[in-house]
């Protein structure tokens, strides 16, 4: 398919392309904490990993308070379902706490 947009011409659709995956899911990390200050190397093993390719983002964003979130892309890819990522500091600060862990193949969609 060929067209003009705006005033450009030979614009062609079949240039363009995108692809669709499964959303990945975590199912288990160890170890299950380490400091404020990041840096613990953190394995995860999840499903449907190896079908979204790379990079992958992981969120770490804090129980208490949603609006604070830290991420990384930093991943060393182990197996088709493993992975291990160097945590990055704590979303609250010095004051720790629980994070909820998620993962995206686009650093926007992420479960």
């Amino acid at each position: 398919v060929q067209g003009s947009f705006h005033g450009i011409s030979n614009i062609s659709a079949s240039a363009m392309t995108y692809s669709y995956y499964l959303q990945p899911k975590l199912v288990a990390s160890m170890p299950e904490d380490g400091p404020a200050h990041g840096g613990t190397e953190i394995k995860f093993e999840g499903e449907g990993i190896s079908n979204i390719g790379s990079p992958l983002w992981l969120s770490f964003t804090s129980v208490s308070d949603p609006n604070r979130m830290a991420y990384s892309n930093k991943i060393k890819l182990i197996s088709d379902s493993t992975f291990v990522v160097s945590a990055p500091s704590s979303p609250t600060g010095s004051r720790g706490g629980m994070v909820s862990v998620q993962v995206s193949g686009n650093g926007q969609d992420y479960s």
